[in-house]
């Protein structure tokens, strides 16, 4: 998580200092929880430490939620459109499974 982190003060041009790193921490903590909760609640965030579409989802949400906090307007369309390609994974692995 710390790489997320790392890239994510970049992408937001943000100091790194004590405060913006532990917001930032937050933030991924959350948009990861959520994001994890939304394509598979019985998997582990560690299970998709190599799915780019799920580290990009989870840093799209990091980064709704530090310029808006509440999601007022609910989550932006790319992070749905990741969602939606993960659950497919999902599925797709569900029935190669069976």
């Amino acid at each position: 998580m710390i790489e997320i982190v790392n890239e994510l003060l970049s992408e937001l041009n943000l100091d790194i200092n004590d405060a913006n790193n532990n917001l930032i921490n937050s933030l991924v903590t959350d948009a990861q929880i959520i994001t994890l909760s939304t394509v598979n609640s019985t998997k582990k965030i560690e299970d998709y430490a190599d799915n780019q579409i799920f580290q990009r989802a989870v840093k799209t949400l990091a980064t709704q939620l530090f310029y808006d906090r509440t999601l007022a307007n609910g989550t932006a369309a790319g992070y749905r459109m990741m969602v939606t390609q993960l659950q497919a994974q999902e599925e797709i692995a569900e029935d190669d499974a069976q």
